[in-house]
């Protein structure tokens, strides 16, 4: 699939959308599934190489086939590269507030606070394994927050899972990851540590990527799959063989069935 495909997909209506902050760019939108609760819940994070010009309306209809799956689909906006306030460290900032507006969410709608996935593409990818992770930050971080939600499992699609590999390599989005960390890792070495945290070990990662990814290359998964494992991390690593870097969020896309079974094994 290519991003025109991804944009023509019909978009599914949110039930609320729902401000964690004062920032036009600061807010949710909660999408609840048939039955009465209390449901699992998907934090789906978008990506778009952390820049204003990609916003959550291009993953509406990913929001809405993983809400029919049976999850509360929590899909985050957040300050990106551009605006006022993105970058570092307020586009992680975000993301963790956002995650952590569950708590709230959770008084007025039937949410299991202790099934969370994470959901994120690509640049939400890496952002869905930094949420995960952040109780491992140092309380001095620039991006630590006080008691973070727990997240059991992520569903990393296409994921940018090393941001010093990424931002070495030439490329728009790559460009990007410099911007968003404000500069190269032998400039700000604490930043990437930072911007990727390790998980807890109780955490499960599924990765799910494609062969012919051309801007988030399939070594990537491979490469994180693989350090996970040494430590016997749970998880798996799962492979579309032909698939692009837009077939994991596109359902009814030949990457959707691997999607599918990397949700349904996070439950």
């Amino acid at each position: 699939m290519e991003w025109s495909d991804i944009l023509a997909l019909p978009q599914t209506p949110a039930d609320a959308k729902i401000a964690y902050g004062k920032g036009p760019s600061q807010f949710g939108e909660l999408r609840l599934p048939k039955g009465p609760g209390p449901y699992k819940v998907a934090v789906l994070i978008h990506g778009g190489c952390w820049e204003s010009a990609y916003g959550l309306d291009h993953v509406r209809s990913l929001a809405g086939a993983i809400t029919a799956l049976g999850f509360a689909t929590w899909s985050l906006e957040y300050r990106r590269l551009g605006e006022i306030g993105g970058g570092w460290p307020g586009t992680l900032l975000d993301v963790g507030s956002g995650v952590d507006a569950l708590r709230g969410l959770a008084k007025t709608y039937p949410l299991d606070l202790k099934r969370v996935t994470a959901v994120g593409h690509s640049a939400g990818g890496h952002l869905a394994l930094w949420a995960a992770g952040r109780s491992g930050l140092a309380a001095t971080s620039d991006v630590a927050q006080k008691d973070p939600l727990a997240i059991q499992t992520v569903v990393a699609l296409a994921a940018i899972s090393n941001l010093e590999v990424y931002s070495a390599a030439k490329g728009s989005c790559n460009e990007s990851a410099l911007r968003l960390l404000g500069g190269a890792a032998s400039k700000v070495p604490q930043r990437y540590r930072d911007a990727l945290p390790t998980l807890p070990a109780s955490t499960t990662v599924h990765l799910v990527h494609g062969s012919d990814d051309a801007i988030v290359p399939i070594e990537m998964s491979r490469a994180y799959a693989r350090t996970r494992a040494q430590s016997h991390a749970p998880g798996s690593l799962l492979e579309v063989a032909g698939a692009g870097h837009f077939d994991v969020i596109g359902p009814g896309s030949r990457a959707w069935p691997q999607v599918v079974k990397a949700l349904n094994e996070g439950r």
